[in-house]
């Protein structure tokens, strides 16, 4: 899902009757979180209610964040 406001409801939307919804999405890596710590905030913060409200507005009654990443994962295309 993409960050910023509103931006995973149209994901959400692919998914019509879930039961709940699985947040896991963080910035893998805590050396580049210490780097850039505001893109590590938008990506936890503003992704997390990102997906509190299209869960809202899907009518998706659960919401389990789990964004928790430890390590240094590189990205894909990194």
């Amino acid at each position: 899902m993409g960050h910023g406001a509103g931006a995973g409801a149209p994901q959400v939307r692919l998914f019509p009757g879930a039961d709940g919804i699985f947040h896991q999405a963080a910035i893998p890596s805590v050396p580049r979180s210490v780097k850039v710590p505001l893109a590590s905030n938008e990506a936890s913060v503003t992704g997390t209610l990102d997906v509190l409200v299209a869960a809202k507005d899907c009518g998706v009654p659960a919401v389990v964040a789990a964004p928790s990443v430890y390590g240094d994962i590189p990205l894909p295309g990194s």
